[in-house]
């Protein structure tokens, strides 16, 4: 059980793999199990999410790419900053 999770990470999270196909079906597989409540299937698509982005060293709009969100707006840039100043902080 935990190799075809580790397989199921690993083989579509590698650096040569930019596939749009298979970020479109892990998406809507994270859809429907999210949908039936399959709580491990949404984990597991949720962790290949993370490792897709940790394992490129995307910036903030690439993420928003990757995820297919939309630019906030000014007022929502305003909002965010004054909810979560720490997340604008330079950390050098």
């Amino acid at each position: 059980k935990q190799t075809w999770y580790y397989n199921f990470i690993n083989d579509n999270n590698d650096d040569n793999n930019d596939d749009d196909d298979d970020r479109n079906a892990v998406f809507e597989l994270m859809s429907a199990a999210n949908y039936m409540l399959i709580d491990p299937l949404l984990n597991l698509c949720c962790l290949w999410t993370t490792f897709a982005i940790q394992s490129n060293h995307q910036n903030a709009e690439d993420i928003r790419t990757f995820l297919n969100l939309p630019k906030p707006t000014d007022e929502e840039k305003k909002q965010a900053q004054e909810e979560y100043p720490w997340l604008f902080e330079d950390s050098c």
